[in-house]
């Protein structure tokens, strides 16, 4: 597994993979590997609240929604959402396994002989 912390998590939509095949190597927007795990929760939710208003304005819209309108809305977004809320996922299993192996050494230490 990669370590989630420092692997580069492209946050870009899929409307943008065309412009981002120009320079592959060094795509615009990247999650910061440094940010606090809260952090990333912030954006996560953020990106949810404004999906959900979004989604909201298309269901109570009067006549048909256009697949590119939903496109561009909401599912444009969802991939880089899932995207990082896996690699929050994988942090916090990363940091629960490095806790409990923590505890363990040194309950072996505290054992007697």
């Amino acid at each position: 597994m990669n370590d989630p912390k420092k692997s580069p998590v492209r946050v870009l939509g899929h409307l943008a993979y065309n412009w981002d095949k120009l320079n592959n190597h060094t795509p615009a927007v990247i999650l910061n590997p440094d940010a606090p795990t809260a952090d990333v929760l912030a954006w996560c939710w953020s990106e949810m609240v404004t999906l959900q208003a979004a989604a909201t304005v298309l269901i109570a819209a009067d006549g048909e929604i256009s697949k590119n309108l939903f496109d561009a809305l909401i599912a444009h977004r969802l991939g880089p959402v899932a995207d990082v809320l896996e690699v929050v996922i994988e942090r916090h299993c990363i940091d629960a396994n490095s806790r409990a192996k923590a505890q363990d050494e040194q309950a072996q230490k505290r054992k007697p002989l």
